[in-house]
């Protein structure tokens, strides 16, 4: 009797492990930039999120005329999408890094923001 209460406690442990671990984690990547007077003094603004594994694309939003996603190496912007909470973005994969984004500032507007949610792989 005891040796089948071990056994069923260690099955429910497991069980709880894999329902806690085995699941896709959500994060979010969000940037924003302000115009400054006479298209001086401007800020890009981007808490960078640091991916331990891949991680798929599966949402855009924002107010936004398009944005670029840098990665930490890398010179230049790895993405670059020019409408307005792309969807092309939909599906790409991040693989493991350090990563900022950024939007652009529609014509009529003061600020832009654009947010992902990523989930990992």
């Amino acid at each position: 009797m005891k040796k089948n209460m071990k056994i069923s406690a260690i099955v429910i442990i497991q069980i709880l492990f894999l329902s806690l671990y085995g699941f896709s984690q959500t994060q979010t990547l969000s940037g924003k930039q302000t115009q400054g007077v006479a298209n001086k003094n401007g800020e890009l603004i981007c808490v960078p999120l640091v991916l331990a594994q891949a991680a798929t694309i599966t949402a855009v939003s924002g107010n936004n005329d398009g944005f670029w996603i840098e990665k930490e190496g890398y010179a230049k912007p790895i993405y670059n999408y020019y409408t307005p909470n792309d969807p092309k973005v939909i599906t790409v994969i991040l693989k493991p890094g350090k990563y900022w984004i950024y939007p652009n500032i529609k014509k009529e507007m003061k600020e832009a923001t654009v947010v992902l949610t990523l989930t990992n792989l």
